[in-house]
């Protein structure tokens, strides 16, 4: 099961590399190397909620989308 969770996260990078190499604005956001650790597919269902949403929200506000 990690070895699955690393071939997708490096094919998530790959994708983002491609698509901002055109001009996108893709950013990759691994948890467990921001400091979080644990959570699930359902990041607003876990007991750290408040954390991810703060993320969420820094992110939302440096793309000056919130």
């Amino acid at each position: 099961a990690q070895d699955s969770w690393r071939v997708r996260l490096a094919m998530a990078r790959e994708w983002r590399d491609v698509v901002n190499k055109h001009g996108g604005d893709v950013t990759v956001t691994h948890l467990p190397e921001v400091g979080i650790k644990g959570n699930t597919h359902f990041p607003f269902s876990d007991l750290n909620n408040v954390q991810i949403a703060d993320l969420v929200s820094k992110f939302l506000k440096e793309k000056d989308l919130q």
